[in-house]
């Protein structure tokens, strides 16, 4: 039997640091993680995204303190292990 760890939840990781988050539904359209997640027999993908109310166009505007969250959630996540 083999045993495997879950791969690190954001939303843990953003309450242990106290980082403010929220969940994103991607109802419309895909990302890269999407190709990588069916490809073969499945892949662990995830994404993480900073909210944006307007994307593609000629410019976009984000809350640089909602890039900053990002930035913090990211190496909180990166800083959780990975058990195979």
């Amino acid at each position: 039997m083999t045993t495997t760890t879950a791969p690190p939840d954001g939303r843990r990781a953003a309450a242990a640091q106290h980082i403010p988050h929220q969940l994103e539904v991607l109802e419309h359209g895909t990302t890269d993680a999407t190709a990588i997640q069916l490809s073969r027999s499945g892949v662990p993908a995830g994404r993480l995204s900073i909210p944006c109310p307007y994307v593609h166009p000629p410019s976009e505007a984000i809350d640089p303190a909602d890039a900053e969250n990002a930035v913090k959630l990211l190496l909180a996540m990166l800083a959780i292990p990975i058990g195979f």
